[in-house]
């Protein structure tokens, strides 16, 4: 049924949206909230694009402004509808202009409430609202400077008749941007509905003029109007009428589905989870590969010495892929390098070894067989181990005419790999870079070869175009220098860095509204040095005065026994340390059942590359208290510890499960709170949300690997059997901006954590209420809390 005599929009002016959400008994446990939300439902921060019933365009709101054609002002951002297209593959684009319409998928809208706050690439969502029929709504479009979609009190540019409809200035406050949809069936908004959508202010539908832009805007778009419900009649049929064409998730939003569910708040991982289709490769994981890869030299030479006739055979074989038996057995796989090639050679060599060499051994056949067959080729795992050495050489400031030659330099040491790079690597890796918008990067790897002086000069164009126009890096997040540069990397200006940094951020945050997203792109973009300073050792630690370090008793008889060393890091925001809180014994326990059972975190390799995510390069397995000896124990000793409540066998929400992780090659987490994790439902329906993150550092890694506070100028380097802690919270209950942090990729070892999430509900009788609700929360722990405050006592003792 199409939508679209009046009868039924007025009949829908009327029609309440559902009940469920306003009224009725509330579920007893959130794990069935979890567990029933439809993925092609819309929900404020859901991602969607619109579609003209009958057009088949897509809503758009371009990343350029309407001109007047006889004044020359500029109004708003053009909304237009532009012509479908089949899903586009993932490339470079050599301008500006053309990465801003580059959109594989098609224009895509953030949904949400009036009532949430407008932010970059994440949308206030807790509690998540479920939408539906006559709900208010903004259509917010990031590429366009964050605009919202609105109705505007202009004329339509081709006709006049109409109201213009474009992109404004987002806020929460513009009402001019509300908007209500109204279903076919007066129901949700479901992925496939039809819908009418209404103005809130003006009582305007959005509908087609049935005319199309001038050239000016783009060819075959399509002109959107706003037409009065008295005038509905005078547009041609059904084009007030649009289709929800695709629903997903926001960007930011975690599906929790049931498996996950299980993981973190119940009974932990089970079973090894066959979540994606190709796992992320862990140092355990890759020492593995290494063994067998030498397992198969012995098995081909028939001899542990691999100094013999049949190795020379085998090393001119070896040498068309850049690789030697002295090479592979002399593998480190702790350096970066080596473990780029381990997994290449896995994807790649081995099996031309099994199909071109000279093996007439069915058993070393059968080996081979068996080592490479679960291991996906090179092309479906090229992009994410490229990516992860673009970490590496991205946030250490590493110099690829030096990787390239398998020398990693770092803070004075140099770790020296086995083998190196080629030509068709540093491609791969000038590829990503593209992709990832690094072009300070790209340019720096493509100037190692002269077989790559074509892809070299070509980014270097792009480049220098970029830096004359600071909106356009800022708008696309790209990475680059601070100013053009010519083909022999020098600077072309007589500005010094330091200067055009300055220059840059004034020009940011100057032509930026507080509620704009550009404001946030600015952020981004100001906190990578600092980043990049903190994980290279280059800022100083904070001055804090004479009580960093201090002997935790709380008083307890029991603990005077065997007292908690605690060394502070930050006072207010909270970040603390505290060593010697695990044995080794139980270190290589965990350790061990980890690597026997790991679940995957939560990256992939698949073909396509757009729906890679490899910022995180890690394995891991959930513990529970409820099934695990050793975690049960754990959770006693941190709660001594932090004098706080860590598990209730009789409720599931004081805490996360403990999520031990093996980091891998690049392994790491970019700036984000702690906080705003799972943001699917009302936090207090969880234990009140993350109030204190607690991580177990379960190996000293020799360098790189820091977790970093960029705010606080903290940067702490991971020593094993420590425990670092830090609060999310400020006493209001809001999010702690200041609490942002990384985890800086390794340089070189093999890093292991154990990560703790703590609730807040079952902590508020351990703190005293505070007077100043915008004080960070909590002081440090021993400050507050004593065995002789008969509120803590009975928590406290233990033996």
């Amino acid at each position: 049924m199409i939508i679209r005599s009046l009868n039924l929009l007025f009949i829908g002016l009327y029609l309440f949206w559902s009940l469920e959400w306003t009224s009725g008994n509330p579920r007893k446990d959130p794990q069935d909230f979890y567990l029933d939300i439809p993925k092609n439902l819309v929900y404020s921060g859901s991602m969607l694009r619109i579609k003209s019933l009958q057009t088949n365009c897509w809503l758009d709101i371009k990343p350029t402004r309407f001109k007047d054609e006889d004044s020359g002002e500029s109004g708003g951002f053009v909304a237009t509808c532009v012509p479908t297209y089949q899903a586009l593959p993932k490339k470079e684009f050599g301008s500006y202009e053309e990465n801003l319409q580059y959109e594989p998928e098609g224009p895509f809208f953030h949904i949400m409430t009036p009532e949430s706050n407008v932010k970059p690439r994440k949308v206030n969502v807790d509690p998540l609202v479920k939408l539906g029929h006559g709900q208010e709504t903004h259509l917010v479009m990031e590429k366009a400077q964050g605009s919202c979609l609105a109705i505007t009190e202009y004329d339509a540019p081709v006709s006049k008749s109409f109201s213009s409809v474009e992109g404004v200035d987002s806020s929460p406050k513009s009402d001019e941007c509300v908007f209500k949809f109204y279903v076919e069936d007066g129901g949700d908004l479901t992925e496939g509905k039809m819908v009418n959508i209404l103005n809130a202010k003006t009582e305007q539908l959005l509908s087609l003029s049935g005319r199309n832009l001038t050239d000016t805007y783009g060819e075959g778009f399509q002109e959107v109007v706003g037409v009065s419900i008295e005038n509905v009649e005078s547009i041609p049929e059904n084009l007030n009428v649009w289709v929800l064409d695709r629903v997903r998730m926001g960007e930011d939003i975690e599906f929790v589905d049931e498996t996950k569910f299980e993981a973190i708040y119940n009974e932990g991982n089970v079973q090894i989870e066959e979540a994606a289709k190709y796992p992320s490769l862990s140092y355990e994981d890759v020492e593995t590969l290494h063994e067998a890869e030498l397992n198969i030299l012995r098995n081909i030479l028939d001899t542990e010495i691999l100094d013999t006739p049949k190795a020379a055979e085998l090393d001119k074989f070896l040498a068309t892929d850049g690789y030697s038996v002295d090479a592979i057995s002399k593998t480190d796989t702790k350096n970066p390098i080596d473990i780029y090639n381990v997994i290449k050679r896995t994807a790649i060599t081995w099996r031309e070894v099994r199909d071109g060499f000279n093996t007439r051994d069915a058993n070393v056949r059968e080996s081979i067989d068996e080592f490479i067959h679960i291991f996906p080729n090179w092309d479906v795992v090229k992009y994410a181990t490229a990516r992860s050495l673009l970490n590496l050489e991205f946030q250490y400031e590493l110099n690829p005419h030096e990787l390239v030659k398998g020398t990693v330099r770092f803070e004075g040491r140099v770790f020296q790999a086995s083998t190196k790079l080629r030509v068709d690597d540093v491609e791969l890796i000038g590829v990503v870079a593209g992709l990832e918008r690094y072009l300070d990067s790209k340019i720096k790897w493509l100037s190692v070869f002269p077989e790559l002086e074509k892809q070299f000069k070509k980014t270097i164009r792009i480049h220098n175009e970029l830096v004359a126009d600071p909106t356009a890096l800022i708008a696309n997040r790209y990475s680059s220098f601070n100013m053009p540069i010519n083909e022999n990397l020098k600077f072309n200006k007589a500005l010094s860095v330091e200067e055009a940094v300055d220059d840059l951020a004034k020009r940011c945050f100057r032509q930026v509204k507080a509620n704009s997203m550009e404001k946030y792109y600015c952020e981004d973009l100001f906190l990578t040095t600092p980043i990049k300073d903190q994980c290279q050792g280059r800022l100083p630690a904070p001055v804090l005065g004479d009580n960093t370090c201090e002997i935790i008793t709380y008083e307890d008889p029991y603990l005077k026994m065997g007292p908690f060393q605690l060394e502070l890091h930050s006072n207010q925001p909270l970040v603390g340390q505290i060593h010697n809180y695990i044995f080794a014994s139980e270190i290589a326990q965990l350790q061990q059942e980890t690597s026997s059972q790991r679940s995957l975190f939560p990256a992939s390799d698949i073909e396509e590359y757009e729906d890679l995510n490899s910022e995180i390069v890690a394995r891991s397995k959930y513990f529970s208290e409820r099934k695990h000896g050793l975690i049960r124990k754990l959770s006693d000793r941190m709660g001594l510890a932090l004098s706080m409540n860590l598990f209730n066998p009789n409720y599931r929400y004081t805490s996360e499960n403990y999520q031990v992780v093996n980091y891998g090659l690049g392994g790491q987490i970019r700036p984000h709170h702690d906080s705003e994790g799972l943001p699917v439902m009302n936090e207090m329906l969880v234990g009140g949300g993350r109030v204190t993150t607690a991580t177990t550092f379960l190996s000293d890694v020799e360098a790189g690997g820091k977790i970093v506070f960029p705010y606080l100028k903290v940067g702490v380097v991971p020593k094993a059997g420590s425990l670092l802690y830090w609060t999310t919270k400020t006493n209001a209950g809001s999010t702690d901006y200041k609490m942002k942090h990384v985890e800086c990729p390794v340089v070189y070892g093999n890093k292991w954590v154990a990560n703790k999430w703590i609730n807040r509900n079952e902590q508020m009788n351990r703190f005293p209420c505070a007077v100043n609700i915008e004080k960070r929360m909590f002081d440090a722990p021993h400050r507050n809390v004593s065995y002789t405050n008969p509120l803590h006592s009975s928590m406290i003792l233990s033996a």
